[in-house]
C-alpha cells in the first residue's frame, strides 16, 4: 500500500506498539534517490521517483506500507520481516529499477533499520 506520509507515521506507531505486545519483528527502509556521480536535475529525480514507486508497488507484499517522505526518498514499513528478508526486498526493488531503467542518471540507495517499540523513528 502506498499512502501519504502523515498516515504512514500513524501506521508506524501502531505497528511499533503492537510489536511491543506480540514480540514480532518489523523493519523500516529508507530508499533514497541520488545523482550518478554528479548533479541530476530535479525533473529527472522526480521522474525516477515515479518509476521507483511503480517498482515498490510491484515488489511489496500486501501488508507492507510505503510513503514518499521527501522529493527524493521513500520510506517503507516491512511488517513481520526479518533483517535478511528486508535486505532481499531492497535488493529486489533496486535490481528491478536498474533493469527496467538502465540509462537512468539517478541511483537508488537504501538503508534498513529494525523497528524498536521503545523508540519513535519520527521524532
Amino acid at each position: 500500500m502506498i499512502c501519504e506520509f502523515e498516515f504512514f507515521r500513524v501506521l508506524y506507531r501502531s505497528v511499533a506498539r503492537s510489536m511491543e505486545r506480540s514480540g514480532l519483528t518489523a523493519h523500516i527502509v529508507l530508499l533514497s534517490m541520488t545523482g550518478d556521480g554528479g548533479d541530476v536535475s530535479r525533473r529527472k529525480i522526480d521522474g525516477a521517483m515515479d518509476k521507483v514507486e511503480e517498482q515498490i508497488r510491484l515488489s511489496l507484499r500486501k501488508g507492507d506500507v510505503a510513503a514518499r517522505c521527501s522529493a527524493s526518498q521513500y520510506v517503507i514499513l516491512l511488517q513481520q520481516a526479518n533483517y535478511e528478508n528486508s535486505i532481499m526486498v531492497c535488493n529486489r526493488i533496486k535490481k528491478a529499477f536498474c533493469r527496467r531503467y538502465p540509462h537512468s542518471e539517478a541511483v537508488l540507495n537504501w538503508e534498513v533499520q529494525p523497528i524498536r517499540p521503545d523508540e519513535d523513528f519520527f521524532k
